[in-house]
């Protein structure tokens, strides 16, 4: 990315959070309130109601916040998130799925709250860049585009880096066993906030972990917990992650809702008010 623009997009990230703080500060203060941290191996074990229907599983090609702002309310979404730094790097004008979900709402003034009680220990338990599995649970997140505003709970959760942890001499075995990990906690999680509808990106991708064994960790869970979420949707750009992900659904998936392409930057690093439209990144 040339410099020029990636210094165009910092800037425009710093005047969307303060313009967030603005318009939507008494919402964030209360989803930082009510926001909880999940330590690792402490996300509840879903419940599955007694003559619950079978998840429905679906595809949205395109942006996380679209398939947000389509889903079948109440709605909550898997943030793939960075272990060490609110927001990824937003601020720093980078794109990738968290730096999506930071640019149209206020999710990034309330992970940069939490910097003190969750990022600053987590830095101490990289575990070779394996991370742990613990998480942020955020109730009612605001997205807000072309003067519509949705709310969402966030499971704030990151995925193993893969690529880093084997340089620095993890065995494959135990990144096996750390992605398996973390699939099943960010399902407990989304589980637990009662959602209609759970968005989940190709988490955990980009950090050099196998789409097909994401996409058969995440089939495995729903086969094992079938009904405990009403709908889930994948929300992954087409191509050879979305083939992928459709071919371990292949038993239960539905025809997908199209979406204009769009064209977007993404990054493979871990780490209502008139004047709002404005200060937009994502179109």
């Amino acid at each position: 990315m040339p410099k020029e623009e990636n210094n165009a997009r910092e800037a425009q990230a710093k005047r969307h959070v303060s313009v967030m703080k603005a318009v939507f500060g008494t919402e964030t203060a209360a989803s930082i309130e009510n926001a909880q941290i999940i330590e690792a191996g402490y996300a509840p074990k879903p419940e599955v109601a007694e003559g619950a229907n079978p998840t429905v599983v679906t595809f949205a090609p395109g942006n996380v916040v679209t398939a947000i702002f389509h889903a079948e309310k109440p709605v909550a979404v898997l943030d793939p998130a960075s272990y060490r730094y609110a927001g990824g790097g937003y601020l720093r004008g980078w794109r990738g799925v968290e730096e999506d979900l930071c640019d149209e709402g206020n999710l990034f003034a309330i992970l940069e709250s939490f910097q003190k009680k969750y990022y600053a220990p987590n830095k101490q338990t990289t575990s070779g860049e394996l991370y742990t599995s613990r998480a942020i649970a955020i109730p009612d997140v605001v997205f807000s585009r072309n003067g519509e505003i949705v709310k969402a709970s966030v499971a704030v959760v990151a995925a193993p880096n893969r690529s880093r942890a084997l340089q620095r001499n993890r065995s494959e075995r135990e990144c096996d066993l750390a992605l398996a990990e973390r699939v099943e906690a960010a399902m407990n999680l989304l589980a637990s906030f009662g959602a209609t509808t759970v968005v989940i990106p190709a988490f955990g991708c980009a950090q050099g972990n196998d789409a097909a064994q994401v996409a058969q960790l995440f089939h495995d869970w729903i086969a094992a917990n079938d009904g405990a979420i009403p709908q889930v949707v994948f929300a992954i750009w087409r191509g050879a992650e979305a083939d992928t992900f459709k071919k371990a659904f292949a038993d239960r998936w539905q025809e997908e809702v199209e979406e204009k392409p769009q064209v977007v930057d993404v990054d493979d690093e871990d780490d209502e008010e008139e004047d709002w439209e404005k200060y937009r990144i994502s179109e």
